[in-house]
């Protein structure tokens, strides 16, 4: 293959040789014969199209022997302070950030990419990372938002590709939200979030052939309990057909109180989450599904912040609790599932 002819990138290059043979009889094989070569880049650096974020990679590197690339030290950043956003539209949106470790791609078929330029992989792995959400709910929500479905996002990639699975290493996940009742944000935390999925590429014929994309995902809700999901996404439906299904593992429901407490003039002062299951079918117009939501002794306070200081209102608590709260769930007998029907937005 003449390698040279292959433009990888617009940046200054290193390249490196290791055991070339020099025998007049060698066959060639790699570039200048030898065993193994690397190339690398630094210092890559682009901005998202809006102008609104950046992307930067201290290195990229590809190594012949191991038929590998690697991105290292990828940060996703805002251009603008995640303050001036929802300025841009008058409307609330979610602002990212992401410092991620590592993005390797693993058993790369270099003469697909040479001949087909088609970037075939058996292995897409994302290192550790830290990913923030943040959104400003003090802006009107848009009526007219209808995020990208994913596999519409990877059909607007120049870039064919085909990955026979796709890996995320513990991670962690923040999401927070500003609202109204108080200038500090409720947030909720994933932590050590791993997924395992298998094959996926942009290309038509592939996308026939394998027909559903499947994501399995865990992670620690709060550090206090596990979170089980299954993603099944269907790449040929036109009505964008999916589905999820998943799991929470038992735990004491006051962690929840780092958003409650920040969106509403409530807190949990005492309860017990025993069961949540759901299993939702979603598609380009709604959400329907159930949900097994089991609960005791559970007791809110209600908060006063007519004050200086946040205090609780301890009559408005003690009718709360009395007339609205249902203390536990179910009262008696088998815990019936909550029908879910929403539609998208």
């Amino acid at each position: 293959f003449n390698w040279l002819q292959k433009q990888l990138f617009n940046n200054k290059i290193n390249l490196r040789f290791h055991d070339i043979q020099i025998g007049e009889n060698q066959p060639p094989a790699n570039m200048l014969n030898s065993k193994e070569f690397e190339i690398s880049t630094s210092g890559l650096a682009a901005e998202s199209k809006n102008g609104m974020y950046s992307f930067t990679t201290d290195s990229l590197i590809y190594n012949s022997a191991m038929h590998q690339v690697s991105l290292k030290n990828i940060a996703i950043k805002p251009v603008v302070e995640r303050t001036q956003f929802p300025l841009q539209t008058g409307f609330q949106t979610d602002v990212a950030e992401a410092q991620i470790a590592y993005i390797e791609l693993r058993d790369i078929d270099e003469r697909k990419w040479l001949q087909e330029n088609i970037l075939d992989a058996g292995r897409l792995e994302i290192g550790p990372a830290e990913f923030s959400i943040f959104r400003n709910k003090r802006f009107p929500f848009d009526p007219e938002q209808r995020p990208a479905w994913p596999q519409d996002l990877i059909k607007e990639l120049k870039q064919s590709f085909m990955f026979d699975s796709v890996l995320l290493m513990p991670s962690h996940i923040r999401y927070s939200e500003l609202m109204g009742i108080s200038d500090e944000p409720g947030y909720i935390e994933f932590n050590d979030l791993t997924f395992a999925g298998g094959a996926l590429s942009n290309i038509g014929n592939e996308i026939k052939r394998n027909g559903h994309f499947n994501l399995n995902a865990k992670a620690s809700l709060m550090n206090h309990a596990q979170l089980g999901v299954q993603f099944t996404f269907d790449l040929l439906c036109p009505d964008y057909s999916h589905s999820a299904t998943g799991t929470l593992e038992p735990m004491p429901l006051y962690p929840l109180n780092s958003m409650i407490t920040k969106t509403d003039p409530l807190k949990i002062e005492d309860g017990y989450l025993n069961r949540l299951e759901f299993d939702l079918s979603f598609n380009n117009t709604q959400a329907t599904g159930q949900l097994y939501l089991g609960y005791n002794n559970l007791k809110i306070a209600v908060l006063d912040f007519s004050g200086d200081e946040i205090q609780k209102d301890r009559f408005a608590s003690f009718l709360a609790n009395r007339l609205v709260i249902q203390s536990q769930n179910p009262k008696s007998g088998e815990l019936v599932p909550v029908e879910i029907s929403y539609p998208r937005d």
